[in-house]
This record gives C-alpha cells, structure tokens and sequence, in this order.
C-alpha cells in the first residue's frame, strides 16, 4: 500500500478480505483432519510457512534498501516483535496438539482461538489511548457472541464431558490452562503487528511518515515465517510424521495462500484503529470459514449457523460504521 491517508472504507474492505483470506487455512487445516489417515497441522504448516518465507524473501530481496531494513534503525524492535510473533504460533501449534492428544473438547479451544482480536482491541486502548466508545464496545461483544455461537456447533473431542472434568478434576485444570494459552499465543502476532504499526521508522526525508510495520513488513514476515516453519519441521521429526507428501502439499499450498495474503492485508492497515481491524478482520474469518463448511464440506444448516451468520452481520455492520474521520498514519 502507498503512504497516502488511509480512507475508512479502504480499512473496512482490506481487513474484511484479510479475514476471508485467513478463514482457508482454517479450511485446509479442517480438511487435512477429515482424511483417513488424518493430516496433522503441523503438515500442512511446513509448506504454508515454506511458501511464506519464500515469497517475503523474495519481497525483501528486491528492495533496494535490504541492509537498512535489515539493520538500521527500528529494525532491533522489528526483530523482537517477529519473534515474540513467532514463539506465540509455535506455542499455538503445540497447545493445539497436546489438546488433541489429550481428547479436550474443540468447542472452547475453537472458541479461544478465534478470539485473539480482543487483546489487541484492550492493548491497543490502554497503550495507545485508541478510544473504544460504546458503540465499539458493541462491536466488539457482538463479535465476542459470533465467535461462542459459530463454536457451539463445532464438533466435540472425541473425549467429550468425562474428558473436561474427570475424577479428580484434573483435565478441567489442564483445559483452563490450554484456553488461556491459546488466547496469549494466539494474539502475539496481531499485537506485534500493532505495536510496530504505531511506531514511526526514522528515515530520510520524505520517508519519515512511514510506521515501522510499513518500512520492515517483509523483515518481520520472513523472521516470522522461518521461526514457525521450523516449529513445524521439529514437531514432525519428533512425531515421526513425513515432512511432505502429495496431500500435505496441495493442502499446504491452499493453506499459503490464505496466509501471504493475509498478512499482507493485515499489515497494510494494522495503524488503523485496532477496535475496527482486528474485529473485522476476526469476524470476517468466522463468516467465510462458516460458509464454506455448510456450502463446501457438509456441515449441517442450522439455527446455530443461522445465529452466527446474524452476529457476524451485525459485527461487520457496526464496525464498518465506526469512526466518520479519516484514519491518518502516524507522524514521523
């Protein structure tokens, strides 16, 4: 995206798509899972993240000012954010795994998942002042009740209410446990992304206006994209699972391109207030992948479909209305 000002509309339509492009990975993932033998995610990740890095390496390389982003000024906190960012998706894909080992129910860890916008949202509030008015506050709960609904039709574990509580309530502690950290692991990344997107990057004249997000995207993608493939790949060599096959790559390729372009996406208008991005950009993803599973992979229709669609409508309606002014990028 060029420098100039950033128009509500354009945030609206890019982080709507950037949650719509999210929602495939969610939709490879979900497929790799239903085939006999089932595909692990960390599978598929190693060719979404492999194509990722490959694409940013690309982007960075043909900059002309490789050295300056690499490592001029700003770039140490462009690193830090990265592997914050990345040691919160490892730590996402192994929540996600020891949950399946141990046959938790989806439902809340699907839940918790999809709520990673709101962090950013009260993140963004306390530190960056951005002001969350009722009417956003609206958005934000409603949102908040799309994503409880959409995943009170998710399919259970296969562990189902004796795997919750259990004798001596041990499993419960341990579901508490994986749910708050899913939440923490899985809004690193947005909050990385929001905090470098508010930050202004020294520079020459004339580039002094850009965030440090816009001046080291590519950086931070390929930093963050190396860290989570190699999760990947370590998961897999420990588990004794192949590193590709035919079907992790065509599921990885789906998967990648969801990813790429979402991120960019993202990053393009991440300076915006985060109570419209993120929620627009969460509940946008909850809509499309809710789509797909009753169009494309069999889901039942049902009143809980028809909830979390209404929700979602309402989520998209009020946070397309937020804030009348402009969104301008921060000053150098």
């Amino acid at each position: 995206m060029s420098d100039s000002t950033l128009t509500r509309s354009r945030v609206v339509v890019l982080a709507i798509l950037a949650g719509v492009s999210f929602s495939l990975i969610g939709v490879m993932y979900d497929l790799g899972k239903k085939r006999q033998p089932a595909v692990a995610v960390p599978q598929v990740m190693i060719v979404q993240t492999g194509v990722g890095l490959a694409v940013f390496v690309v982007c960075l390389l043909r900059r002309g000012n490789v050295r300056t982003v690499m490592l001029g000024a700003g770039s140490r906190r462009v690193w830090a954010g990265s592997a914050i960012a990345g040691t919160g998706q490892v730590g996402l894909l192994l929540l996600l795994e020891l949950s399946f080992q141990h046959k938790l129910p989806l439902t809340p860890i699907w839940c918790a998942n999809s709520l990673n916008f709101v962090p950013v949202i009260l993140y963004s509030w306390v530190v960056f002042r951005e002001p969350l008015n009722r009417l956003r506050q609206l958005a934000v709960l409603t949102a908040v009740g799309c994503v409880v609904i959409s995943s009170m039709s998710a399919q259970p574990g296969d562990g189902g209410a004796a795997a919750v509580t259990g004798p001596d309530g041990g499993n419960l502690w341990l579901l508490l446990t994986i749910l708050t950290g899913v939440v923490v692991c899985n809004s690193a990344n947005p909050m990385a992304m929001k905090d470098l997107s508010m930050k202004p990057a020294a520079g020459p004249v004339g580039l002094e206006g850009q965030s440090l997000m816009r001046r080291h995207r590519d950086l931070y993608m390929v930093l963050l994209y190396a860290m989570v493939a190699l999760g990947a790949v370590a998961y897999c060599l420990v588990a004794g699972l192949p590193l590709l096959t035919p079907t992790t790559l065509v599921l990885g390729l789906g998967a990648a391109a969801g990813s790429v372009t979402g991120m960019a996406l993202l990053a393009a208008v991440a300076e915006a207030e985060a109570a419209v991005v993120f929620t627009l950009n969460g509940i946008a993803g909850v809509m499309a992948a809710a789509i797909v599973s009753v169009l494309a992979l069999g889901e039942p229709f049902s009143g809980k479909w028809i909830a979390t669609m209404t929700l979602a409508t309402a989520a998209i309606v009020l946070g397309s209305g937020m804030g009348r002014r402009k969104v301008r990028e921060p000053s150098g």
